[in-house]
C-alpha cells in the first residue's frame, strides 16, 4: 500500500523494530454484561500489540511528537505476518498505537508505504520509520 508523495521534504524523526509476530488490528467486540447491557471491547490481542508498539517507540525515540499542524510519513515492513493478516490491517494497529506519541492523530498520516515480507519464526517482526513531511 503506497500513497503519492506530497511536496516538501520528508525528515526522519524516528525508527524502530518490534518483535515478534506482526499483529493486524482487531474489530471491537461486542459482549453483554450480566444486567444484558452491550459492552464494546478491544481483543487482548490488539492491546497487547499496541503496547508493544508504544513501547518500542518509547525506549527508542524517548520523545513525543504532538504537533497537530505537523503532517506525517508512515513507512512500514512486516516480516512473517499471517498470509491471511490483511495488511491495511497491520498498519492501523501500528497507526493506532503511536496515537499520543509519535502524531497527535493518525489523521496526521498523509504518506504511507507498506510491505508485507515473509521471514522465519526467529525473523518476524514489525519496522516502522516515521518521518515529518515539511
Amino acid at each position: 500500500m503506497t500513497t503519492t508523495p506530497t511536496t516538501g521534504t520528508p525528515v526522519l524523526l524516528g525508527e524502530f523494530e518490534v518483535p515478534g509476530t506482526p499483529v493486524p488490528k482487531a474489530r471491537p467486540r461486542v459482549a453483554q454484561d450480566r444486567r444484558g447491557r452491550n459492552r464494546t471491547h478491544t481483543p487482548a490481542r490488539t492491546l497487547d500489540a499496541e503496547e508493544a508498539v508504544r513501547t518500542a517507540w518509547a525506549e527508542t525515540v524517548r520523545r513525543r511528537y504532538l504537533d497537530k499542524t505537523w503532517r506525517y510519513r508512515l513507512e512500514l515492513e512486516f516480516y512473517g505476518a499471517h498470509g491471511s493478516a490483511d495488511v491495511d490491517n497491520l498498519c492501523k494497529l501500528v497507526a493506532d498505537a503511536l496515537n499520543g506519541w509519535a502524531w497527535a492523530d493518525d489523521r496526521q498520516i498523509t504518506e504511507l508505504q507498506a510491505v508485507k515480507r515473509a521471514a522465519p519464526a526467529a525473523a518476524r517482526r514489525t519496522r516502522v520509520r516515521v518521518f515529518r513531511v515539511e
